[in-house]
């Protein structure tokens, strides 16, 4: 037998992600078979989109037809390419001579760009999506998503997805708002939480401080993958835990303040993000006059009914408002009223 085989026809089935081949005599498949030779591309001829594999195996031996598996990098790759592999019209195959070979060594006849040999059964990814794992980042203020496929990045909506403290409906939970619009189909999505999410985590002692109180859940809207099915649910009672946990390791600053001298005189203070009021120390305080502080007021301390939040609300003591109030040049218009404080303010 001195005549490459020939490649007859060639099945895809995309919800197990196998190329069936068949050809027209007996190939060895295990000590001849290279994956790289093989491409698909969306037409037979001038191409829009091509794909040659690179990681995908098979399990064949000696035989005539034989299946690939078709590896998660292959397939994620493939699934990124709109126009290619989406149906049998966009389905074709071409292979290069190393390819395969026979059983006395001959290489398998080539099938070129020009004629690229269409699918004859076309089967679709009917599988939804799996949610495998995801990373918390409080430092960077962002979510990672690590899904079992590609999938739609601009599908991705994130009320559909709630973090708890423990897997339980009683368990202490956000569900996020809406995040802004996601571009570059993956099979991991990055997002940003939303700063009023982020705020009202920080709320909580006991949810998203650490990686054993930051599970998830989410409903099947959350997201679709590249042929709109749409992904796996997980209930509350079954959350799925964080894999990765990075805390918050950006000091919290002061954004403005105001002060008010009329009836119970307080101050509030407005910072970047939520804080814990039970550490607001007022000794930490200086009310001056200007930036030379050639009068100023140290307090002698106060205090605060104010829950963690961006806005704490503090009282201040009778000595401290009866001695602005009797100094003429300090706090008696916003010109006359700054405020400095040390680092172990909270």
């Amino acid at each position: 037998d001195v005549s490459g085989p020939i490649l007859l026809s060639f099945d895809l089935n995309l919800s197990v992600n196998q190329i069936f081949l068949r050809f027209n005599e007996v190939v060895d498949v295990v000590s001849t078979l290279d994956v790289k030779y093989l491409t698909f591309q969306n037409s037979s001829g001038i191409t829009l989109s091509n794909y040659t594999l690179y990681t995908s195996e098979s399990s064949g031996e000696v035989e005539t037809d034989f299946i690939i598996e078709l590896s998660r990098f292959d397939l994620n790759t493939i699934k990124r390419m709109t126009n290619l592999l989406t149906s049998k019209n966009d389905t074709y195959m071409s292979i290069l001579a190393q390819f395969v070979s026979d059983v006395f060594h001959n290489p398998v006849q080539t099938i070129s760009v020009s004629s690229a040999l269409l699918v004859t059964d076309y089967f679709p990814d009917r599988i939804a999506p799996q949610l495998e794992r995801f990373f918390f980042n409080m430092t960077q203020e962002t979510i990672t998503l690590y899904f079992s496929e590609t999938v739609q990045s601009n599908s991705l909506n994130t009320t559909q997805l709630t973090l708890l403290s423990f897997p339980s409906l009683f368990s202490t939970k956000v569900t996020l708002h809406q995040t802004s619009s996601l571009y570059g189909d993956d099979f991991i999505i990055v997002f940003p939480l939303d700063f009023d999410d982020l705020n009202l985590l920080k709320r909580y002692t006991d949810l998203a401080t650490s990686e054993f109180d930051t599970f998830i859940s989410i409903t099947s809207s959350l997201i679709r993958d590249m042929n709109d099915n749409y992904i796996s649910s997980i209930n509350e009672s079954r959350a799925l835990r964080v894999d990765s946990f990075y805390p918050d390791l950006i000091r919290p600053y002061l954004i403005d303040y105001s002060l008010d001298l009329d009836g119970s005189p307080m101050i509030y203070l407005t910072f970047s993000e939520t804080v814990n009021s039970d550490s607001i120390d007022p000794l930490q305080i200086t009310i001056q006059d200007y930036h030379s502080a050639q009068h100023l007021r140290l307090f002698n301390g106060g205090y605060t009914n104010s829950l963690n939040n961006t806005v704490i609300v503090l009282f201040m003591f009778k000595d401290d408002i009866e001695y602005i109030k009797q100094n003429f040049r300090l706090a008696t218009s916003i010109n006359t009223t700054y405020l400095r404080h040390n680092t172990s303010l909270l």
